[in-house]
């Protein structure tokens, strides 16, 4: 019996085999007919970016772990430094000597040298997708499913990169998989659906996003798109019943 979704675009995964060696996968991106938002399955690799403890910079003294290698991040997340003037700036944090990480998604009324502007990857469950694709915004409400559990969990859009197939720290835990910033699965066991113009709204106080505001706007989405029924009837491999977080 055919599946419902229909191909409407092919993006591209990168699966890391080896220090340096890596192989761009193609992915299908899928939207059912007369249904709200798109899908995808791929591969998961885990982001940090927002987290405070996410890159450690030479400025830091002690001998604390950061979350990921220094050469994972990208150029804005290495301008400041909590605790330390960098570029004219003290970097506000709770990790002296910690860069002052940034996602694409910050709360415009904060200072980009204050880690509470950003999404933190480590404790708020969000997607990776290219800027400015299929008219989804950064903040909208998505889902991430694995297939092999029929573990699901809430998220939304706050980082980009020109490939798929990327969720933050807190996504891997919140499905209780084994995978961190530095160790992702390379298999196609996850699915992805995000939902354009469904729009977490910000708070004043950070977290600006908190998770309990993602959940509700991306259970409406989900339920709202077709829930576990319509999912199935797209990847009939997945369990009668999903497992929430």
């Amino acid at each position: 019996m055919p599946t419902p979704q229909q191909e409407i675009d092919v993006r591209h995964e990168r699966i890391y085999k080896a220090h340096n060696q890596h192989e761009d996968r193609p992915v299908s991106i899928c939207r059912v007919p007369g249904k709200p938002g798109y899908l995808f399955r791929a591969a998961m690799a885990v982001d940090v970016d927002g987290s405070p403890n996410a890159y450690k910079s030479p400025k830091a003294t002690d001998n604390t772990k950061p979350l990921d290698d220094l050469g994972s991040s990208t150029a804005n997340s290495r301008v400041y430094i909590q605790g330390v003037v960098s570029h004219g700036r003290k970097g506000r944090g709770p990790h002296d000597g910690y860069y002052v990480s940034q996602t694409s998604l910050g709360y415009q009324h904060d200072d980009d040298w204050d880690c509470g502007k950003w999404v933190d990857g480590e404790t708020i469950p969000y997607i990776v997708l290219p800027e400015h694709y299929l008219g989804v915004g950064l903040a909208d409400a998505a889902y991430v499913v694995q297939i092999s559990t029929g573990r699901f969990t809430h998220a939304f859009f706050a980082d980009t990169n020109n490939l798929v197939g990327e969720a933050s720290f807190k996504v891997a835990k919140n499905l209780k998989t084994k995978y961190n910033p530095r160790d992702g699965d390379g298999t196609d066991d996850y699915i992805y659906l995000f939902f354009p113009g469904l729009e977490v709204p910000a708070h004043t106080d950070a977290p600006h996003w908190p998770e309990a505001a993602i959940k509700e706007k991306a259970d409406a989405a989900f339920a709202s798109w077709g829930g576990w029924d319509l999912l199935r009837q797209c990847f009939p491999q997945l369990p009668a019943t999903g497992t929430p977080p």
